[in-house]
């Protein structure tokens, strides 16, 4: 119902969920920008499909044919739903380009999450290409371990992701505008766009400690309203 929409937002107080820090500081991650250091992608995500997986793979399968980089997968490649699919060989192609690729690929059908933000640590991007998400916390738990986040420019990744300084969003939903937004992260990245302590400490606005007060900051504010209408 949009045209109740300026009404019910001035009803409304948005809290973002908290997200510990994972690195104080970027030489936590234990990896370099240097040229000797292979750029690595990160791609977690459960609902294959859904998430852009698919897409993830067939990209960089192909852009890896010109550069050099890796890429940790993350995913049980489940299929969620069968819209998400665009043909009937989609989950046979995606599982061939896998293990075609496994000398850059590293995959892992599922990890335990203390062992996935361990993979983010060591990893330089995330990737989110996404249909849907109400909310995406696995860019926010890649912000916190300091990767910027290339993701399609829809959904929660927008809500915490900062454009051109924590990451980079694609506007449509396919594989090439997914291309592009990659190799302009390349540009953008030779250019030092992304500094990486600013991504940090723009993931110390959503810690628990931010997150209390807010809180309460949120209740008080409410309860302020509340004695105007008595």
């Amino acid at each position: 119902f949009p045209q109740y929409e300026s009404i019910i937002a001035k009803k409304m107080i948005t809290l973002l969920p908290p997200q510990k820090l994972i690195i104080g500081d970027v030489l936590e991650k234990g990896v370099t920008w240097s040229e000797e250091d292979p750029l690595t992608f990160i791609y977690v995500g459960s609902d294959f499909y859904r998430k852009g997986g698919r897409e993830t793979v067939q990209v960089l399968s192909e852009l890896h044919k010109r550069y050099s980089f890796k890429l940790i997968l993350i995913s049980s490649m489940a299929v969620d739903e069968k819209r998400y699919m665009r043909t009937e060989n989609d989950e046979k192609e995606s599982k061939c380009l896998i293990e075609k690729n496994k000398d850059w690929i590293e995959y892992y059908d599922r990890l335990p999450n203390t062992e996935v933000l361990e993979k983010m640590k060591k990893a330089h991007v995330c990737l989110l290409p996404t249909w849907m998400d109400t909310f995406a916390y696995s860019v926010l738990e890649a912000q916190a371990c300091g990767a910027p986040v290339i993701a399609f420019g829809k959904g929660g990744a927008c809500e915490t992701v900062i454009q051109e300084k924590t990451g980079i969003f694609f506007p449509e939903q396919t594989s090439e505008s997914l291309a592009d937004a990659i190799c302009r992260f390349e540009e953008l990245d030779k250019k030092e766009t992304f500094k990486k302590e600013e991504i940090v400490s723009h993931a110390r606005s959503f810690t628990f400690e931010r997150f209390k007060e807010d809180f309460l900051a949120a209740v008080d504010a409410a309860a302020e309203r509340a004695k105007t209408k008595i």
